[in-house]
C-alpha cells in the first residue's frame, strides 16, 4: 500500500507464519522501473537478433547445400568434357599413325626390263619340267565463356558463398542450364567418336596388314643395271641340250656385283645348292613367297638372318651350271616357281 513518501509491500504466507513487510521509498522506485524496462528491452532485442542470425545461417546453409549439389553436377560435367577431349586426342593420334603408316611405302628396287639379248651369262639347272579428318574443337569450348572459366579455373568457393551469393547463383544457373544441352551434345559426339575409333582401328589394322604384305612381297630386281639373258619359261639350253624349262630370270652382270633381297624375310638357305645352282641364298618372305638367288660368287647372308628389302645377300658369280657371271633369280609362290616379271613392280 502506498505511503506518504513511499510504498509498503506486505507478504502474507498461507500458513500461520508471520507476515513480512517491505517498505520502498519513491526515490528508489523510478530507477528500479527503468532498470527492469531496460533489461526487458535488451532481452527482446537479443531475442530478435538471435532469430535474424538463425534465419541468415539457415539461408546460407541452404545456399551452400545448393551450391555443393550444383558443384557435384558441374564436376560430373567437367569430367565428361575432359574424357571427351581425351578421346578426341586419341582419335587424332590414331589418324596420325594411320597417315604415317600409309607414308611408309617403299619404292621398288631395280630398273625396268630390257629386251633379252642372248649372250654370255646364261645358266641354270637341268630340265625340271614345270581421309577422315578429325579437326574437332575441344568440347569445353561449347560452354559460355564465364561458365567455362568457372568450370576450369581454380577458385575458392567460400568467399563467393559469403560475399557474392547472387553472382554465384547467376553463374550456376547458367551452368546448370547448359548441362542438359551440353551433355546431349557430348553423348552424340561420343557415339560418333566411338564409331570413328572402331573404323580407324579397323582401318589401321587393315593398312598395317597391307603394308606388312607389301614389305614382304618381292618387288624390283636383285641387281640393278644388268641385262636379261633368259626369261621364265621354255628356252634353248645354253649347253646345247635342246629346249628346257627355265624356272627363273637370268640377269647378266659383272663379277662381285651385290645381290640384294627383293623383300623383307628370313634366310631359309645359304650355301652350295645341288642341281646346277652353285652358291645360292633362299629367303622366306611369308605369305607363301620365297625368292632364290643362285650362281653367286659368294654368299653374304646366313640361315636365320632377318633381312630387309635391299639387304645384300651375296655377290654375282659364275658357280654351278653357268656360262658367265649372272644372277639367276626365282620367285616361288606356295612352293611353285612363278614368273618373276610379275613381281618387278
Amino acid at each position: 500500500m502506498p505511503g506518504k513518501s513511499g510504498m509498503t509491500v506486505i507478504v502474507v504466507p498461507e500458513t500461520g507464519r508471520r507476515t513480512v513487510t517491505f517498505r520502498f521509498s519513491l526515490l528508489w522506485l523510478v530507477p528500479l522501473v527503468v532498470v527492469v524496462a531496460g533489461l526487458a528491452g535488451t532481452v527482446y532485442v537479443q531475442h530478435q537478433a538471435n532469430k535474424t542470425l538463425e534465419s541468415s545461417v539457415s539461408e546460407l546453409d541452404t545456399l551452400r547445400r545448393t551450391n555443393r549439389r550444383q558443384e557435384a553436377e558441374i564436376e560430373t560435367l567437367r569430367n565428361k568434357v575432359t574424357e571427351t577431349d581425351q578421346k578426341l586426342a586419341e582419335l587424332q593420334a590414331l589418324e596420325v599413325q594411320v597417315r604415317e603408316i600409309i607414308g611408309q611405302s617403299e619404292p621398288s628396287r631395280g630398273g625396268t626390263s630390257v629386251e633379252p639379248v642372248h649372250t654370255s651369262g646364261r645358266g641354270g639347272p637341268p630340265d625340271t619340267g614345270g581421309e577422315l579428318s578429325t579437326n574437332m574443337p575441344s568440347l569445353g569450348a561449347m560452354l559460355p565463356p564465364e561458365v567455362r572459366a568457372y568450370l576450369f579455373t581454380p577458385r575458392d568457393t567460400l568467399p563467393m558463398d559469403l560475399r557474392e551469393p547472387s553472382a554465384r547463383r547467376k553463374v550456376l544457373a547458367k551452368a546448370t542450364a547448359s548441362v542438359d544441352e551440353l551433355q546431349s551434345a557430348l553423348d552424340r559426339q561420343l557415339a560418333v567418336m566411338d564409331r570413328l575409333a572402331v573404323d580407324m582401328n579397323e582401318g589401321k589394322q587393315a593398312v598395317e596388314e597391307q603394308m606388312d604384305y607389301l614389305a614382304h612381297r618381292p618387288s624390283g630386281l636383285p641387281v640393278s643395271g644388268g641385262i636379261f639373258t633368259d626369261r621364265f619359261g621354255w628356252r634353248w639350253s645354253p649347253f646345247g641340250w635342246g629346249r628346257q624349262w627355265h624356272d627363273g630370270l637370268d640377269i647378266a652382270h659383272d663379277f662381285w656385283t651385290p645381290i640384294v633381297s627383293t623383300a623383307d624375310g628370313v634366310v631359309a638357305f645359304a650355301g652350295w645348292k645341288s642341281g646346277g645352282y652353285g652358291y645360292t641364298v633362299m629367303v622366306d618372305h611369308g605369305y607363301g613367297l620365297v625368292t632364290m638367288y643362285a650362281h653367286m660368287a659368294e654368299t653374304e647372308a646366313e640361315v636365320g638372318d632377318e633381312v630387309r628389302r635391299g639387304a645384300v645377300v651375296g655377290y654375282v658369280g659364275n658357280t654351278g651350271n653357268s656360262t658367265g657371271p649372272h644372277c639367276h633369280y626365282e620367285v616361288h609362290l606356295n612352293g611353285v616357281p612363278v614368273d618373276p616379271v610379275k613381281y618387278l613392280q
